[in-house]
């Protein structure tokens, strides 16, 4: 019905939901590829630079939407 097999359509599912969590957190790559159920990150990797043509980091540093601002601001303590 959908055109894929299941496990394109399962991967495909996987990376957006990992696409958003890199345009939008600072969680890192490993946390990531863990809670979009991959236990080998080196594979999440992969899988990744399949999908999109772009490593996870690379994918982040292009199309993150936090400002730099927010980067100082994690770092400082609250008063």
């Amino acid at each position: 019905h959908l055109n894929t097999s299941p496990q394109l359509y399962l991967t495909g599912i996987r990376i957006k939901r990992a696409q958003m969590w890199l345009e939008v957190t600072l969680r890192s790559v490993e946390e990531i590829a863990h809670d979009c159920g991959y236990a080998d990150v080196s594979a999440f990797r992969r899988a990744f630079r399949r999908v999109t043509g772009l490593s996870p980091a690379e994918y982040r540093g292009r199309y993150t939407t936090r400002s730099g601002r927010a980067r100082w601001r994690l770092d400082e303590s609250p008063r």
